[in-house]
């Protein structure tokens, strides 16, 4: 869970944290993660769960909804090794997962053994197009029950949507491929979503590429230059 770092709740004292800028969150290993998300579903609401990467963590900085998102998270983890070098981890179990991708395989792969039901809410049609083709070829099995770009431009109806997701009543709602309506419109609905975990895929680099959006190097060098500036050298 991620949370201001004055805020710190009985059980979080319990587990291991990271601090990153003006957040903390949970370092959780792949195995913890399972058991939290395992927790998750068995749940009667909605919970959180965010994949961090650095373009999240510089989004929040300039966007109080979305920094308030993060401090309320369930849980989190890293996509990228950058995030835990800003926080002063360079090795151990966690990092080597991260650095291989072995949380989102793992945690894909359960959703198929489990037999979960999936919406994916995106930023527009053609992402949400190149995300099932991905999943539904990466992963078999997987069980996409609806799917939806209608987040794009102020004419969108939030009941149409609302409607759209919770007539499937999936157990997860995934959004984060890319952009950031679709988690501005959880944000402002979380509480009607019907499911059991939101989890953000936090516009990871690996994942977009695979999918098939490729990130230039301006955008890299950019993205690597501002977050070192914000989250590793002034705070």
């Amino acid at each position: 869970m991620i949370e201001d770092h004055n805020e710190i709740s009985p059980r979080e004292t319990e587990q291991e944290k990271i601090r990153i800028g003006r957040f903390l969150f949970d370092l959780l290993n792949l195995d913890q993660t399972m058991e939290r998300l395992s927790e998750f579903v068995q749940n009667d609401h909605l919970n959180t769960f965010a994949f961090l990467s650095r373009t999240t963590l510089i989004e929040a900085r300039e966007d109080p909804h979305l920094s308030d998102y993060l401090r309320r998270l369930d849980a989190g983890v890293a996509s990228e090794t950058e995030v835990l070098e800003a926080a002063g981890i360079t090795g151990g179990r966690v990092y080597e997962e991260t650095a291989g991708h072995e949380y989102f395989e793992r945690i894909f792969w359960q959703i198929v053994k489990g037999g979960l039901g999936v919406f994916l809410l995106c930023e527009d049609e053609p992402s949400c197009a190149r995300l099932a083709k991905y999943l539904e070829e990466t992963f078999p099995g997987i069980r996409i029950v609806g799917r939806t770009g209608q987040t794009e431009g102020s004419g969108v109806d939030s009941d149409h949507v609302l409607n759209l997701i919770n007539s499937e009543n999936p157990d997860l709602i995934i959004t984060g491929l890319n952009g950031n309506r679709q988690n501005l419109f959880m944000i402002q609905n979380q509480t009607k979503v019907l499911g059991k975990i939101w989890m953000n895929l936090g516009q990871s680099p690996h994942l977009l590429e695979a999918v098939g959006y490729k990130q230039g190097w301006l955008t890299r060098r950019r993205i690597k230059r501002y977050f070192c500036d914000i989250f590793v050298e002034n705070e």
